[in-house]
């Protein structure tokens, strides 16, 4: 076994300078890297070729054919170097600031323009180059030629998506992301942004006027009267896309589309268009309704018909509450007050107006909030946050006791 330069046993290999190995190749195998030069391991490479072969860690890149910035640490001394950089960074602001660059933006493009053409000649970049880029396919080229070549694979993909040049993507779509171009083209998000900067075109932002949330496969809207053909209650789907009953637009997501472009929350959306997820869910399990599920499975508990509908338990007990079944194991006795009590319907302004002067109502440890008419248990809070009034005021308000307690601590406990 031969030993390394600490003493230590090293990976063996026959003794001399490794003549199999093809150029612009680092070998690394349990966190050792291979000397080129004499065949042995090191965990440390560079400090190995300074010290034993009386060469500068570039000079021995530059013989292999290494890239300029490839380091000669192993992978674990790169993970603990990087850990120990990055704790420093953190604590210590005079180390951040000798990692400040010392010359000015034109220098530091000169000297990278210089290291790119010296790297592209060296046997490791090339091989280290993404299969299927553009400088794999053109680099061989000048750089006219590879823009005209670029620029004509662009347009070529254009074609096949059913526009004329990306000019008219860019106008007709005005409202797709480069990400979303990116994907409908088969190129980079950074190469759809520079074609959209040169062109003079805008991406559009995250909340502007007419933005489509995730829209690659661009699928065309339908018409009016398709629309409205729609039988109530159902949400069509097409190729992974939702049809937004709004304005007749596909999209992956409705959430965020239908509080952006149509200012509704997506519970509103359900409602007004009848859709309940969980009938939707019931005529997939084969039942007619979700009545029928119900009944079907009166005697299951709530464990196994939350798993069939893929809701809580809770709401398996709100909907057997509200389509009046009883949970089939110990009905609750009247007098109970559960811990996270139902909510009930707030009150309507004619019977807010009824409540006598001085009374604050109660029910099932929930108090009910004079203002708007909602039951909660933390009335003050709820006081606070929605009307911007304090529990004195509340209480002077609608006269109730100055020692009056605005909130109900849940319990638990069953009345005989």
């Amino acid at each position: 076994m031969t030993e390394n330069q600490n003493g230590r046993p090293g990976h063996w290999i026959p003794p001399g300078k490794p003549t199999d190995i093809p150029p612009g190749v680092q070998p690394e195998s349990e966190g050792k890297l291979l000397c080129l030069e004499c065949g042995l391991w090191f965990r440390q490479l560079g400090q190995h070729v300074v010290a034993k072969h009386d060469m500068s860690a570039d000079d021995y890149r530059r013989d292999h054919e290494l890239p300029r910035g490839f380091g000669l640490h192993s992978t674990p001394v790169k993970a603990v170097r990087r850990q120990t950089q990055r704790a420093k960074w953190d604590t210590d602001p005079e180390f951040r600031a000798t990692l400040r660059p010392k010359r000015s933006r034109e220098e530091l493009a000169e000297l990278s323009k210089v290291a790119g053409r010296d790297s592209l000649r060296r046997a490791g970049v090339r091989a280290a180059r993404r299969t299927g880029g553009t400088v794999a396919k053109y680099g061989h080229l000048g750089t006219a030629a590879r823009k005209a070549k670029l620029a004509a694979e662009i347009a070529e993909r254009c074609r096949a998506a059913g526009f004329a040049g990306i000019e008219e993507l860019f106008t007709r779509h005005p409202e797709l992301t480069n990400q979303e171009i990116a994907s409908l083209l088969g190129i980079t998000k950074g190469r759809v942004d520079k074609m959209r900067r040169r062109l003079g075109f805008e991406a559009p932002g995250r909340w502007a006027k007419g933005y489509v949330v995730k829209n690659p496969a661009l699928l065309p809207a339908i018409p009016a009267d398709e629309l409205a053909a729609v039988p109530h209650g159902t949400q069509p789907t097409r190729n992974g896309h939702l049809l937004c009953l709004e304005c007749g637009r596909w999209f992956k997501t409705l959430v965020q589309h239908v509080s952006v472009m149509h200012g509704v929350k997506m519970a509103g959306y359900l409602a007004r268009h009848g859709i309940d997820p969980h009938e939707t869910r019931a005529r997939e399990l084969g039942y007619a309704s979700l009545t029928d599920l119900l009944t079907a499975t009166a005697d299951w508990n709530g464990t196994d018909l939350a798993e069939l509908l893929g809701v809580t338990q809770r709401k398996t007990r709100e909907l057997r509450h509200r389509h009046g079944f009883t949970p089939p194991r110990g009905a609750r006795p009247v007098g109970f007050v559960p811990r996270t009590p139902r909510p009930h319907p707030p009150l309507s302004a004619a019977e807010l107006a009824a409540v006598p002067y001085g009374r604050q109502p109660e029910r099932d440890g929930q108090l009910v909030c004079l203002e708007c008419g909602t039951w909660t248990r933390g009335l003050a809070a709820h006081a606070v946050a929605k009307h911007q009034i304090g529990a004195e005021d509340y209480r002077a308000r609608h006269g109730l006791p100055s020692d009056l307690k605005l909130h109900r601590r849940p319990t638990s406990t069953r009345t005989p």
